[in-house]
């Protein structure tokens, strides 16, 4: 183990992508005299590229561990030479703009997680609500949580009983169905409880949600922020609103620009 990857490595695992240990062990080799400092900066690009990807919807496969191969590579030459290994893996990793294995940008995240349903696992989805209530902590003075601990809760159910009570405004035609359909699977329809919620308190109306929110998640920012007396509803525009905010966090955390 290398305690000083973390939290790079705990969130990497925590998304089930183990292909970036490779890059660990490269790094914290006794063969190569590489500053603290730098190994972490190497690990947060690769952490950064591959979260943004899960964050997209694009793949984490095979494509990206031979990327990452190259990148090992391009880290090898510069070291050889007596240049920066964290430029080259940074150039390596930005270079590469094919669909297989491109470093998705600022305004791509922005627009997958503000106006598409999100494409990740249970799992994966979990661990993004982990790194955004650990961001938060930290600007708030507080110390950062793990990469797993707490439970996923949903705000506005999907199917009959969430048109039951979280009524769509105006008709329900077709096109609103849809687009509710999409918005409940967006990024900001889910927070962080301490416990799962009952399958009652799942389905129920806003202001019984509310109530068992605060008993399960008092304590959380991330569910905190829709917990004020002054939210005294929610809705698919709240998603939105929500998942914006949520992308803007995710661009901080897992930033594409060279520290």
């Amino acid at each position: 183990e290398f305690p000083e990857s973390r939290p790079s490595t705990t969130r990497l695992l925590a998304a089930r992508t183990e292909f970036f240990m490779p890059v660990v062990l490269w790094l914290w080799s006794e063969e190569r005299e590489i500053e603290l400092g730098q190994r972490q900066a190497i690990l947060r690009i690769v952490e950064s590229y591959v979260v943004r990807r899960i964050l997209t919807g694009d793949s984490v496969g095979e494509g990206i561990a031979r990327n990452i191969t190259g990148m090992l590579n391009a880290m090898q030459a510069n070291l050889n030479t007596g240049q920066d290994p964290q430029e080259a893996a940074h150039i390596w990793i930005g270079m590469n703009q094919n669909e297989a294995t491109r470093w998705p940008s600022d305004d791509e995240v922005m627009d997958k997680i503000s106006n598409h349903p999100h494409e990740m696992s249970a799992t994966r989805r979990n661990m993004v609500l982990h790194a955004l209530e650990s961001r938060l902590r930290i600007d708030n003075g507080q110390r950062p949580i793990g990469s797993t601990g707490f439970q996923t809760a949903i705000l506005i159910p999907d199917g009959e009983i969430g048109l039951t009570n979280y009524p769509i405004e105006g008709r329900p035609t077709s096109v609103r169905l849809e687009r509710r359909n999409r918005n409940v699977k967006q990024l900001g329809n889910f927070t962080l409880v301490n416990t799962n919620l009952t399958k009652r308190e799942r389905e129920s109306a806003w202001e019984d949600k509310q109530e068992a929110l605060e008993r399960r998640g008092r304590d959380i920012l991330l569910t905190q922020s829709i917990l004020s007396p002054q939210q005294t509803e929610f809705t698919e525009q709240d998603i939105i609103n929500r998942s914006r905010r949520m992308a803007e966090l995710c661009i901080a955390i897992w930033p594409r620009e060279q520290e």
